[in-house]
């Protein structure tokens, strides 16, 4: 375990920043497609990811953090546990959500319907949490893990985590929902950081993530 170099630093902070600024120029700027908007993030995040491991010298494992995750089992415990949860605030805080702006913004902006609903969802649920878990718990906060900084690793990439989510969701709700929904993901983005280091790996963070999804998707599909 090395401290963390000066180059990091500035790789880590100039790579985070352009993230969010492209996130935030195609989500309320140019707004493409789903497939569009997928296709440059999930690319970006490659990018980053890959010239990281190159720069640096590591594996792209040890850069994703991705190993075998410790006591499994419990994991699904905790799985189960996160799947109850969620549906228990949907169910608490749906009458302050805009679901019908949700649905409209599914079926344009999205261009979701009840055709391609399936092939979208699992690409969310199995794919895109991968990726988003690659960056923010593997990328992020495996390398402050890695050069024994944990204490920040559950700061940065929890705030960047909640930023990149700010385009997505700012138009949902009313702003005390918002702003409740942005301390959200801080605590949810600690979670994710808690079971990636207690379990040793993104596998952990990453069956959580796309658990949450697949929630999430299950209302969305309901709205439908």
């Amino acid at each position: 375990m090395g401290r963390l170099q000066a180059r990091e630093i500035v790789f880590i902070v100039i790579s985070s920043l352009v993230f969010l600024a492209v996130i935030y120029l195609v989500e309320l700027v140019f707004m493409p497609n789903y497939w569009v908007k997928s296709a440059i993030k999930t690319g970006l995040i490659a990018l980053i990811i890959l010239l990281y491991s190159v720069l640096f010298k590591t594996s792209l494992k040890e850069t994703l953090f991705f190993e075998k995750p410790h006591k499994p089992w419990i994991l699904f415990l905790i799985v189960a546990g996160v799947i109850a949860l969620s549906l228990l605030i949907f169910y608490i805080f749906k009458s302050q959500v805009d679901l019908g702006f949700i649905r409209e913004s599914m079926l344009s902006k999205e261009m979701l319907s009840k055709r391609n609903a399936i092939i979208v969802y699992v690409y969310i649920v199995i794919v895109n949490s991968f990726f988003e878990e690659a960056l923010f718990r593997g990328f992020l906060f495996g390398t402050f893990r890695r050069r024994g900084l944990k204490v920040l690793g559950y700061i940065i990439p929890n705030v960047l985590f909640s930023a990149y989510h700010v385009g997505i969701v700012v138009s949902w709700f009313n702003p005390f929902i918002f702003i409740l929904c942005i301390a959200g993901l801080v605590g949810a983005g600690a979670l994710l950081c808690f079971v990636t280091d207690r379990f040793g790996s993104i596998v952990a963070s990453w069956v959580m993530h796309g658990s949450a999804n697949l929630v999430i998707n299950g209302i969305g599909a309901y709205l439908l």
